[in-house]
């Protein structure tokens, strides 16, 4: 009878089990609250990027402030309420949300499904980065 191989490890069952154990004992992975998927941006486009936002039920982008930039959500599937410069604006499926220079804006899902939507962001002349507002803190000036 041919000698049979020994296993990775060496042949010791026990490892194998505990490690088997230690392994289902493992917190499951927390699925992402929101996935962004980049559609074009520079150097593709000279002025303009856009993309694809899905968030789950009851998350929220962050309030932040684009900085020398116009932009556009186009809502695709569910509710949104966004947040701009205090007032709430809600949106649901085909509805449109112009966000003006310099203004403090957030995306929330206010929905029982998945919201997705698409942001267009035009670059202004020196486009600069988003500024996040802290929590309570006011925007810079």
């Amino acid at each position: 009878m041919p000698a049979r191989k020994p296993l990775n490890n060496g042949g010791n069952h026990k490892a194998n089990n505990s490690f088997n154990r230690r392994k289902m004992k493992r917190e499951p992975k927390k699925a992402h609250e929101q996935k962004r998927i980049s559609l074009f941006k520079p150097p593709f486009t000279k002025n303009l990027k856009a993309g694809k936002v899905i968030l789950r039920p009851g998350k929220a982008v962050g309030e932040h402030i684009k900085s020398n930039r116009e932009e556009a959500i186009v809502v695709l599937k569910g509710t949104a309420t966004i947040s701009l410069e205090g007032k709430k604006i809600r949106l649901s499926k085909g509805q449109v949300c112009y966000i003006g220079p310099e203004k403090k804006h957030n995306v929330k899902n206010t929905s029982s499904q998945k919201l997705e939507y698409i942001y267009i962001v035009s670059l202004l002349n020196n486009p600069s980065q988003t500024t996040r507002v802290p929590p309570n803190k006011k925007s810079p000036r």
